[in-house]
């Protein structure tokens, strides 16, 4: 008898455990539809960024296109990076919270005055609105985070390494790249290029020179992959609009209705600018590509210049 009430408790035991593990809700069912800011992204216009080191920095959306607004600096924002914040705050369902306790918000640096990032969004008519603290890293591509008008923290799908309210964090990088399928012709200034079918000439070429294809090809490709580093504004844009260009070459496409791509590259002490005519404002570049850029010269274009012709045996 001893024995069959053992099994009986056993059996009992398993049954409620069984029972408990069915019932128990999968992290996946948590609210699955419920994202971490119930506002519509589509509504969000505006989105302030700050630390507590009193970086600000804004990202508004006009006709369609976020740009980013940091004291007198303005420029294209990079829509990929907005939209994968949103993504992350207003798609993406939240799973349990990591957290309920106000006493814990300061080991996942996210009181109010003790955190990393600090987030404020906000729709057209202002009518729906919401600040979200970003604290210490969950893991890998994950954030802590929690709502200003709750204590709960989540640990969020979105990844901010270790970016700080800065402009470079989320400006267009490749604002001032061309897509040069259709390029035909390269006027330097103190040398003209042309393409004749798949090759490229200079312009005055002798039949005994030769054009480095290659070098050509490879400028080419550095506009098509050209990134910027900064937008440059105030004193310094006042003084490099005040100094002399470096150089400044105008491309030509195969539609001849096209007007002239026009890059103007200037250099203050070790740094690099461009300015492309048909993009706003004032851009600095790396010196690897400002060198890759301006290299290109006659004697690059021309290795050896001349290619003597074969003595006669």
């Amino acid at each position: 008898m001893r024995r069959y009430l053992q099994v009986m408790a056993f059996l009992i035991t398993l049954q409620l455990i069984v029972s408990v593990m069915v019932m128990w809700p999968k992290s996946g069912d948590h609210q699955a539809d419920k994202p971490f800011v119930a506002i519509d992204p589509a509504l969000i216009v505006s989105i302030e960024l700050s630390d507590l080191q009193n970086n600000q920095l804004q990202l508004a959306k006009t006709d369609k296109q976020w740009r980013i607004k940091m004291g007198d600096k303005t420029a294209l924002a990079n829509p990929i990076q907005v939209e994968s914040l949103l993504q992350a705050l207003m798609v993406s369902p939240v799973g349990w919270p990591v957290s309920t306790s106000k006493e814990t918000l300061n080991r996942f640096a996210l009181a109010d005055d003790d955190y990393q990032w600090k987030i404020s969004l906000a729709t057209a008519d202002g009518a729906q609105s919401q600040i979200v603290y970003f604290g210490s890293a969950a893991g890998a591509a994950k954030r802590h985070a929690r709502k200003s008008d709750e204590a709960t923290v989540h640990a969020l799908n979105y990844s901010l390494a270790d970016k700080i309210v800065k402009v470079r964090d989320w400006l267009q990088r490749d604002i001032l790249a061309l897509v040069n399928d259709d390029l035909v012709k390269i006027d330097a200034g103190d040398y003209v290029l042309s393409r004749e079918g798949e090759l490229w000439r200079l312009d005055g070429q002798r039949d005994d020179e030769v054009i480095d294809q290659d070098m050509v090809a490879m400028f080419a490709g550095r506009l098509d992959g050209l990134r910027v580093d900064d937008v440059v504004s105030g004193d310094r844009l006042a003084q490099i609009q005040a100094e002399k260009p470096v150089q400044t070459i105008r491309l030509f496409m195969a539609d001849k209705a096209k007007p002239p791509i026009v890059y103007t590259f200037y250099k203050i002490n070790d740094k690099n600018y461009l300015k492309r005519e048909d993009v706003d404002g004032m851009y600095e570049i790396s010196m690897l590509a400002a060198s890759d850029l301006l290299k290109l010269r006659n004697q690059w274009l021309i290795p050896g210049k001349i290619i003597e012709p074969k003595q006669a045996q």
